[in-house]
């Protein structure tokens, strides 16, 4: 039996961001430029709809290796975009589709000086002492597209702390269209996580670096040291802190490379010889229990055909749950992969669920060598219903 397994069974969520979606590094991220991004952003502003927008660089992709709530908090994430060129690179060499690196500050910036009629507005959460009230008064000073409506700094508190019914009605009578969240990476993804239902902007996003841009105690890099994807060194010059996450980081990635990506190659390729991942995709349905049966080879054609073939199902009625069988799958890609994860992850809505059942081996092998972490687990709660009858499973 399979060691991977699903503590809870998510729900499908639809919304206007309907891009291709692609693994790398074992997360999901959106093949999305910088200006499709802008318009994702926007959408949602104006649409008043939800979008919890993550920004992993290779530091956010190493820890969410070792941390199972980081890792759930990007599978969680409406639009998910790569912050980092060396993200960019490990794209171009797996083909994951990351051709463009969408840096948070960038779209913060590109958004925030756009001139508008109506201003976005924008309430900063977090950043050092004092630091989230001079980002309030510069925007407010030299942005011709944004305006701060608020403010707040939690201080060195817990989560439950800076989570209380007062603070997020603060937030909330402020009305701001964006939040930008400053609390360090994983306490700000664990906060946007824990409150973001109570909150009524439509966009939040930890955007750490952000507030210390736009209140002018950090100077960003030149364009050209961030093209050539030495921005790191930049920030240790300004910051030289930070030289120990940057060489901790350069370690975990020579690790990634040497111990996932050149062997999921290896073994892609031998796919590919073998012809097991030119095998047509198909999919079995049985109505009467609402699952689908996959076999063949998963790539982004087939993710079309299957998505097509969920809506249906859950089409059905509300609240029905899809079950997806893997046995008889012999190959997924990477946009098959992050199709899969993205299913794991939507944890809200009525709609209905979809689950995975009897993950084959060779979907295990590709899983992990893709940097699935092993803390994530694939397990269904029909597979464990099965096996307390007794029933074999077939992995």
């Amino acid at each position: 039996m399979s060691d991977i397994s699903e503590t809870s069974t998510p729900a499908i969520t639809h919304d206007a961001m309907s891009f291709d979606k692609t693994c790398l590094l074992g997360l999901p991220f959106d093949c999305v430029s910088m200006a499709q991004a802008i318009a994702a952003i926007e959408h949602a502003i104006d649409s008043r709809s939800r979008c919890f927008l993550s920004t992993p660089n290779l530091n956010f992709a190493m820890t969410a290796q070792a941390d199972p709530s980081f890792y759930q908090s990007v599978l969680d994430s409406d639009l998910s975009v790569a912050d980092g060129m060396p993200l960019v690179w490990i794209s171009r060499l797996t083909g994951a589709g990351v051709l463009e690196r969408v840096a948070g500050s960038d779209l913060f910036a590109r958004l925030t000086e756009m001139p508008r009629v109506k201003k976005i507005r924008v309430f900063f959460f977090g950043g050092a002492s004092g630091i989230a009230e001079k980002a309030h008064h510069a925007l407010n000073t030299h942005s011709p597209g944004a305006m701060s409506c608020g403010f707040y700094d939690p201080g060195f508190v817990d989560l439950d702390a800076m989570s209380k019914p007062e603070v997020i009605a603060l937030i909330n009578e402020a009305e701001p269209d964006f939040i930008v969240v400053a609390l360090g990476a994983k306490k700000g993804q664990a906060w946007i996580m824990q409150n973001r239902d109570s909150l009524n902007a439509p966009v939040i996003s930890h955007l750490g670096a952000v507030i210390n841009f736009v209140a002018g105690e950090i100077e960003r890099a030149p364009a050209a040291w961030q093209k050539s994807g030495l921005e790191w060194l930049w920030r240790i010059v300004q910051e030289p802190a930070l030289w120990k996450r940057y060489v901790g980081d350069g370690a975990k990635a020579v690790w990634m490379l040497l111990s996932r990506i050149l062997p999921f190659l290896l073994y892609r390729q031998i796919c590919s010889w073998s012809g097991v991942s030119k095998t047509a995709f198909k999919i079995e349905v049985a109505e009467q229990d609402d699952r689908l049966s996959l076999s063949g080879a998963l790539d982004r054609q087939g993710v079309r055909l299957l998505q097509r073939e969920i809506d249906q199902c859950l089409a059905k009625r509300d609240g029905v749950t899809v079950t997806l069988d893997l046995q008889d799958l012999l190959y997924v890609d990477l946009f098959g992969l992050a199709y899969l994860l993205g299913l794991l992850g939507q944890t809200s809505g009525s709609v209905g669920h979809v689950q995975l059942l009897n993950p084959s081996v060779r979907f295990m092998r590709l899983a992990r060598l893709a940097g699935i972490p092993a803390h994530f687990k694939i397990t269904s709660h029909i597979q464990a219903e099965r096996n307390r009858q007794g029933d074999k499973v077939v992995d």
